[in-house]
């Protein structure tokens, strides 16, 4: 299978599959947005209201923010508009004490969606204005975010807007064509772009992290609070577990799953997404890297899952650390090309907007 062009470089196929997304699912929403509970998944963007106050255009940005991946996919943010500022809380209630005993993940989720946000700014013509830890003394208000002057979006803008609704977490098989090396250049630039660092593995790197993955998970089957945890979620187990060709089904343990190092190695592609720093604000940019490269993901016909495994332990996510030559790994990645699976289930932008 071939890899679709570069962002910034669509095809002509590439461009009119484009202007089906934007007008198809469109006209669908417009009927569905106005039932009340519509599905979160089917906001129809041609209602941002272009001639609304800035307090209306930024809580319409929501509605995309909300679609952003999040660990287990508790949706861990709360946001707030104050004097035409749009802000970004972590969401504490949403916590999880074991899976992600010190919110690394819950971070990462706020800054994938702030990069949801920032690519819709600038898909209804906004350079947005990012302010990130504003408050100190609120340490969870992560971000701040003003619509600054008009520009036109750029084509890459629009692919990775169109990209949002179309990006899923795919938990099952994967086919077994290779990713090309321009579909992984793109993705290492598109970490790039946001100070992040994504490298492919393969040959004995590969097996090394795989090898950490299945040691990784042996422990959290054992650990019955992050077990009540995950089966508590409304997704499989972690990590991309897969059970006789088939994603686990929920409330199914991965201790009767295949040995996650077996997709690990199969994967047409493995990845880990590192920093060069452990702290808040590398989490939080980390999050906005993953996003972007997701999305990206996307426009070369590829999907992903995690496999964060190794990252729960000190010695595993060391040992992932090795075997990629970069000493803070945040996240792994199976990437290959698959058929679309249904999208999960969403909370609107009315459950995470505070004194609406």
């Amino acid at each position: 299978m071939k890899s679709d062009p570069p962002p910034g470089r669509p095809s002509r196929s590439s461009f009119l599959r484009q202007i089906g997304d934007r007008l198809l699912p469109g006209h669908r929403a417009s009927a569905s947005s106005e039932r009340e509970g519509a599905d979160p998944w089917n906001v129809d963007e041609w209602k941002f209201p272009h001639d609304g106050t800035a307090r209306e255009q930024l809580l319409f940005l929501v509605n995309f923010a909300v679609l952003a991946p999040s660990v287990l996919n508790r949706q861990p943010w709360k946001f707030k508009v104050v004097d035409e500022r749009l802000l970004l809380f972590a969401d504490r209630e949403r916590a999880l004490p074991a899976f992600d005993p010190n919110r690394r993940e819950l971070t990462m989720s706020c800054g994938a969606a702030l990069f949801h946000i920032r690519t819709a700014a600038r898909h209804y013509g906004f350079e947005p204005r990012i302010r990130t830890f504003p408050n100190m003394a609120e340490p969870d208000l992560l971000a701040e975010v003003t619509l600054g002057s008009r520009i036109a979006p750029s084509t890459l803008d629009e692919q990775l807007f169109m990209a949002i609704r179309r990006r899923r977490t795919h938990r099952g098989e994967l086919e077994t064509s290779p990713v090309e090396d321009g579909a992984r250049a793109g993705l290492v630039g598109a970490a790039l772009a946001e100070g992040a660092i994504l490298t492919f593995v393969d040959g004995q790197e590969r097996t090394a992290i795989a090898e950490a993955i299945s040691e990784a998970q042996k422990r959290l089957d054992d650990d019955s609070a992050y077990k009540i945890e995950v089966s508590a979620s409304n997704i499989p187990a972690v990590g991309s577990v897969e059970k006789s060709h088939k994603v686990l089904a929920f409330g199914e343990w991965a201790s009767q799953s295949v040995d996650p190092g077996v997709p690990a190695m199969q994967a047409p592609a493995l990845a880990v997404l590192s920093t060069t720093s452990d702290t808040v604000p590398s989490w939080f940019s980390a999050g906005q890297a993953i996003d972007r490269i997701l999305l990206t993901a996307r426009e070369y016909g590829l999907f992903a899952s995690f496999m964060n495994q190794p990252m729960h332990y000190e010695d595993t996510r060391k040992a992932v650390a090795d075997a990629v030559g970069h000493d803070v790994p945040q996240l792994i990645l199976r990437i290959g090309y698959a058929t679309p699976p249904p999208p999960t289930p969403r909370e609107g932008a009315e459950s995470v907007v505070k004194d609406i």
